[in-house]
C-alpha cells in the first residue's frame, strides 16, 4: 500500500511540476517587436526609397569623379592630350548626372502619377 501511495505522490508531483513549467506566466512574458528594416509599407514606397538611395550613391560617386576630372584638367597644363581627356571626363560626368537625375525624376513622377506615393 505504501508503494502505491508513493507512486501516486510521485505522479501528482510530476504533474504539478510539469503544469508549473508549461503553464504560461503572464508576468514572465515579454513583448517581441520586429522592426521593418526597409521602412516601407508597400512596394511603391520601397521603389521610391530605393530610387532615392541609389540617387544619393550615384550623386556621391559623380561628385568625386567631377572633382577628379577638374583636378586633371587643372594639372594638364600645356599638354593638350591630357586636357582633352579631362574635358571628355567632365563632359561624360555631366551627361551621367543628367541621365541619373532624369531617371529618378521619371520613376518618382510615375509613382506620383499612379497615386502610389505622395510626390
Amino acid at each position: 500500500m505504501e508503494t502505491n501511495m508513493q507512486k501516486f505522490l510521485l505522479i501528482i508531483s510530476l504533474c504539478v511540476i510539469i503544469a508549473v513549467l508549461v503553464y504560461p506566466h503572464p508576468g514572465l512574458a515579454y513583448k517581441i517587436t520586429i522592426r521593418n528594416p526597409i521602412r516601407a509599407a508597400n512596394i511603391p514606397e520601397l521603389i521610391k526609397n530605393l530610387t532615392n538611395w541609389l540617387l544619393g550613391i550615384a550623386g556621391s560617386i559623380m561628385l568625386i569623379v567631377l572633382i577628379f576630372a577638374g583636378f586633371r584638367y587643372m594639372t594638364a597644363g600645356a599638354n593638350e592630350e591630357k586636357a582633352k581627356k579631362a574635358k571628355d571626363m567632365l563632359k561624360w560626368t555631366i551627361i551621367g548626372i543628367t541621365i541619373t537625375i532624369g531617371a529618378a525624376a521619371i520613376v518618382n513622377g510615375l509613382l506620383a502619377a499612379l497615386g502610389a506615393v505622395e510626390p
